[in-house]
């Protein structure tokens, strides 16, 4: 007898130990198989990561390629500024040449205008003189007696 209840007490230790092995085993298996479909998760996190870190980094290839394209447009700008600024400069030096040029001309101008008026006024002024000339020369003529009546008045006296 003592066997039998050593036995069913064995039996029911075997099957309590089955019952936390078994449980011990489904806890094992359910961690288990919380742990791979964590690291599952964690995987596909690092995975996104990852893609956006390869996104990122493509952005920013792409931003400094884009940078070093408007640098040179900045570089290609700045030189054609200085073209612009030394054509700008020797068309000022030029305006201001022709603008001396042009006062210059000017000059001369008024002084040829001048020299006309003192010529029109040395004509008009001899012209003048000319005609007075020979106006008092007609009125002589005019108003002189004719030369025999001069002489028999210069004989009558």
């Amino acid at each position: 007898h003592a066997w039998a209840a050593e036995k069913g007490r064995l039996m029911s230790q075997v099957a309590e130990l089955q019952s936390k092995y078994d449980c011990a085993v489904n806890l094992a298996v359910k961690e288990k198989t919380g742990l791979a479909a964590e690291k599952a998760k964690m995987s596909g996190q690092l995975q996104t990561s990852n893609d956006q870190l390869a996104q990122m980094r493509s952005a920013l290839d792409a931003t400094e390629a884009a940078k070093a394209a408007l640098q040179k447009q900045v570089g290609d700008l700045q030189e054609q500024l200085g073209k612009v600024q030394l054509l700008k400069a020797q068309d000022d030096e030029e305006k201001k040449r022709l603008t001396a040029s042009v006062q210059e001309l000017k000059g001369q101008k008024e002084t040829k205008e001048q020299e006309v008026a003192d010529l029109q006024r040395q004509l008009v002024g001899s012209t003048c003189g000319k005609l007075e000339a020979m106006q008092q020369e007609v009125k002589q003529d005019v108003w002189a007696p004719p030369p025999e009546e001069t002489a028999m008045q210069a004989s009558a006296v």
